[in-house]
């Protein structure tokens, strides 16, 4: 996902890039959850504790019994499934999408047989995982597949620090390097028209005159 964040940011500024990626989401996150957290212990409340009951045995359940205490129990629970769908299709296409553009040595748009090869390989893998250990053994793949990704990141972090630092010390040099020259551009431009006050020649407007 990091890859297909980066891939889709490109030409963006660093700070353009937080503010989409981590200030927006987070906003959105907090207020999400502190609606409906809000309303599920409400719920939960008037009906003497059957919403957290329900959530004991399943997350699924309890999200469920809390869309029933809403007047529009069909249209709301139609519209969570249809958005948990939206979420996985999105998330696996950009999987798909990133696994084939590096195995075709990092076209931006593989071909359609390898993203299509890419996403039987992780659905077979995500059934093979229900139907033997069920969600918690998918789980577990999950996490264990993600503790190597881990270490990468923090040397990635580690590596983008470096890469602002330079970036920042060459932006200074660059600065630095152009304000001297034009000193020295202010600095000859003054020694000639020192040089011709002194011989006499006119200087300036003088010089535009007489031209003229």
């Amino acid at each position: 996902m990091g890859v297909f964040v980066a891939r889709i940011s490109r030409g963006r500024t660093i700070r353009e890039f937080i503010l989409g990626v981590m200030i927006a989401p987070t906003i959105f996150s907090m207020l999400w959850f502190s609606v409906f957290g809000a309303a599920g212990i409400q719920a939960d409340n008037q009906t003497n504790g059957a919403i957290s009951s329900a959530a004991g045995n399943s997350e699924a359940l309890g999200l469920f019994a809390f869309l029933g205490q809403s007047p529009l129990f069909l249209l709301t629970s139609v519209s969570m499934i249809f958005l948990v769908w939206i979420f996985f299709v999105a998330g696996a296409d950009a999987g798909t999408i990133v696994l084939g553009s590096m195995s075709a040595g990092g076209a931006p748009d593989p071909k359609r047989r390898i993203k299509l090869t890419w996403g039987v390989i992780m659905g077979a893998l995500a059934a093979i995982l229900l139907v033997v250990g069920g969600l918690d053994a998918l789980q577990n793949g999950a996490i264990l597949a993600a503790t190597p990704f881990a270490v990468l990141m923090c040397l990635m972090c580690w590596c983008l620090y470096k890469t602002l630092r330079s970036d920042y010390r060459d932006e200074r040099e660059q600065i630095r390097q152009i304000m001297a020259h034009d000193q020295n551009v202010e600095k000859s431009q003054m020694q000639e028209i020192l040089r011709r006050h002194e011989a006499g020649e006119p200087v300036g407007r003088q010089a535009t005159d007489r031209e003229g």
